[in-house]
């Protein structure tokens, strides 16, 4: 009996040392990441980690979207979105998240029919980034920031795709206006 015990003990110190090296190993988090993570408490918004195991039962629906062209280098995103939120909190939270965001390239916006977005991307490293920001304003505030080792190519992809399902009217966007609202 004590042998099991000492046996239980050591599995118990082993997967505790595992845990808090994992933790150790994590890396900082980026100004993005803090920010989301800081409006994190605003009234009718949510924000949700997704990584391993919802990574993964989140693959069927994110290969309807652009982002089946990064998906092989996905490693982690984030999701904030407001569900019933208030346009001035929207409206705030927009305006606090680009000067949040002052620290990353700009890399492009989209202005359509179906969205306006804005896309952000830290610091290049060779052909690699690994923080993806998109940041959209209309018809409802969201905000995504994607993890991972990006390459230039594979970024351009995903605009190859997005252009299409824009001029097609399809993918998981279509149809999402706000009160049947269209873009100024």
């Amino acid at each position: 009996m004590a042998l099991a015990m000492k046996r239980l003990l050591s599995i118990f110190t082993v997967l505790m040392c595992l845990a808090f090296s994992a933790r150790a190993d994590e890396p900082a988090k980026t100004p993005a990441v803090k920010f989301l993570e800081a409006n994190d408490g605003l009234e009718g918004a949510r924000c949700m980690k997704i990584d391993g195991l919802m990574l993964r039962m989140a693959r069927p629906t994110l290969k309807k979207t652009p982002v089946l062209a990064i998906l092989d280098e996905l490693e982690s995103f984030y999701m904030f979105s407001f569900k019933e939120g208030k346009e001035s909190e929207e409206k705030t939270f927009q305006s606090n998240a680009m000067k949040a965001l002052n620290k990353y390239i700009k890399a492009g916006e989209i202005s359509d029919d179906v969205s306006r977005m804005y896309i952000f991307l830290n610091q290049q490293e060779g052909n690699v980034f690994h923080e993806m920001v998109l940041l959209n304003v209309w018809p409802t505030t969201s905000m995504m920031v994607f993890h991972g080792d990006f390459t230039e190519e594979s970024l351009r992809r995903m605009d190859e795709i997005s252009k299409k399902q824009r001029a097609e009217g399809s993918g998981i966007l279509s149809g999402m206006y706000r009160n049947g609202e269209l873009p100024e």
